[in-house]
């Protein structure tokens, strides 16, 4: 039996909805023109649209999202977040179609949001846009407004219409809802927009199914192919270091701390890449000190580096492996590994930072995104990353700090050429 967290109409609701479909067709044959000629102003502030955003979730564990890098590594009419040269050009789009689709529509503001979650969750956010203007009209009708609970694509989980708090949930909900396994997660785990559509809205349930494909692909085509014409350098960050996240940062002793963090192992959340790392950790639960083991000079790890390293399973929902914390690096200095100050990440999400790969070059810059705006109380004063695979890579040494501001290409001169060519394959993240 399918989980009921999707689509079905009722039999008023299908009414409304052939309704709300031509009034779409109406919108969009004179949206379609508009978007395939796009004027140079429309261009120009798809192109330079790069914000900060940080959004306000409420009981969703919050996150925040820097965009203008690179997208995903997905095809760019699937369902997962598509190869994109510039995560703000994508965001711009996203506001610029649904305020000439529906001008009514209070979605526009939330384009960052879209494109943030997609991010994160590894959804493709066109295809969610598509499907909010298909179920509620961009939000302006049905369960899709503040009244009817903000269910902007109508989710039904437990087979009645959900109430969500806000937009924000709303959107939310939509990827949670996506990532389940009768969709993206497994064991459905589909990999086109027809698979979707067709278990979000099956013909079983009286949908015109092969209407609803097309209509999300239609849009698809005109949000995607408006960036058709971007630079293929568009790839920089724009993003100012200082911006804080929100989220509980880990209280406990050094043994709690330590402990929580083994625990993860057990969930995926946590690996170490080096048994070395392990071997500190398991030390410091049985207050043992680390000093004397290789280069390491102290009792134990600042606790900063193990609530850093929680905050990014628990808030930022990483997957992390670390390859050096203290026992298991060799000698450096008191400010760094050997003064318990600093951890090198090695894995984010399954991808290794040591492997050429493009994904590796993906998670690698979410992490250092997220790395650039933790809490006051763990903001990295070290973030040295210059690349993944052993090469360069512009998008994730630009995020690099030193003593806790973004330094960018000053990085080179601040650690040192030598040091930075050492960081091609993992990032470093130190206090002090």
């Amino acid at each position: 039996m399918l989980n009921r967290m999707k689509f079905r109409q009722t039999k008023t609701h299908r009414t409304i909805a052939g309704i709300l479909c031509l009034m779409f067709s109406l919108i969009l044959l004179g949206t379609n023109a508009a978007a395939q000629s796009l004027s140079q102003s429309d261009q120009d502030s798809i192109y330079d649209n790069t914000v900060w955003y940080k959004p306000s979730i409420g009981a969703i564990s919050q996150t925040s999202f820097c965009l203008g890098g690179p997208g995903g590594s997905g095809p760019l009419y699937g369902p997962a977040f598509p190869q994109v040269p510039d995560t703000a050009a994508l965001s711009a789009a996203i506001a610029n179609y649904i305020s000439k689709a529906v001008p009514s529509s209070p979605l526009a503001a939330y384009s960052d949001t879209f494109v943030g979650l997609g991010l994160k969750d590894n959804v493709n956010p066109v295809m969610v846009v598509a499907m909010a203007q298909k179920e509620t009209s961009l939000g302006t009708a049905g369960y899709g407004t503040p009244s009817g609970g903000y269910n902007i694509t109508n989710v039904r989980p437990n087979g009645t219409f959900a109430q969500y708090g806000s937009y924000t949930q709303g959107i939310d909900a939509t990827y949670q809802n996506l990532l389940s396994g009768l969709y993206l997660g497994p064991p459905a785990s589909d990999t086109t927009i027809s698979q979707v559509i067709t278990r979000w809205a099956p013909p079983s349930d009286n949908n015109d199914t092969s209407g609803y494909i097309q209509f999300v692909g239609s849009i698809m085509k005109i949000i995607l192919g408006s960036l058709s014409n971007l630079p293929s350098d568009v790839t920089s960050d724009t993003c100012s270091s200082g911006g804080q996240l929100s989220g509980a940062v880990d209280s406990g002793t050094d043994a709690q701390l330590a402990q929580k963090l083994l625990n993860y192992q057990s969930t995926g959340q946590y690996h170490c890449d080096n048994s070395g790392d392990c071997v500190d950790l398991q030390k410091m639960v049985k207050g043992q000190s680390l000093a004397g083991s290789s280069g390491c000079m102290v009792q134990s790890l600042d606790p900063r580096v193990l609530q850093m390293l929680l905050y990014l399973i628990e808030v930022g929902n990483f997957k992390i492996g670390t390859f050096a914390m203290c026992g298991d690096h060799g000698f450096d200095s008191l400010s760094g590994h050997s003064g318990g100050l600093a951890v090198d990440i090695s894995t984010v999400n399954g991808a290794s930072l040591g492997v050429p790969v493009p994904q590796a070059g993906v998670e690698g810059t979410k992490l250092d995104q997220f790395l650039n705006n933790l809490p006051v109380a763990i903001q990295l004063d070290q973030q040295i990353s210059y690349g993944y695979g052993g090469q360069y890579y512009k998008p994730m040494a630009d995020l690099q700090q030193f003593n806790g501001s973004l330094c960018t290409s000053a990085c080179v001169s601040d650690y040192g050429a030598s040091i930075e060519q050492q960081h091609t394959n993992h990032i470093h993240a130190g206090f002090k």
